[in-house]
């Protein structure tokens, strides 16, 4: 007889990879060329998940990146706020 493990009910897609796809969802949905972005998505994710995101997103070029979850801004519920900034190009 064959016990179902711990591990093998844990979710293969972890709630960074599911924040980062939403983000990248909402960003898709704005126009390209920007200097900044106010995306916001459904679910508060913790600062722990906040901060990485930021560093993801700082990796990959933006200059000033900022995670923050309803909770730390009095925002309304349930949502997380991604604010993206860069330079213009001169």
């Amino acid at each position: 007889m064959k016990v179902t493990s711990p591990e093998e009910m844990q979710s293969k897609f972890s709630k960074l990879e599911s924040a980062i796809n939403d983000f990248e969802k909402e960003l898709k949905t704005n126009p390209k060329g920007r200097n900044n972005y106010f995306l916001l998505i459904t679910g508060e994710y913790t600062r722990e998940i906040c901060d990485e995101i930021e560093k993801i997103y700082t990796d990959a070029g933006w200059t000033n990146v900022a995670c923050l979850t309803s909770t730390e801004r009095n925002m309304r519920s349930n949502c997380t706020r991604l604010q993206l900034f860069r330079n213009p190009k001169n």
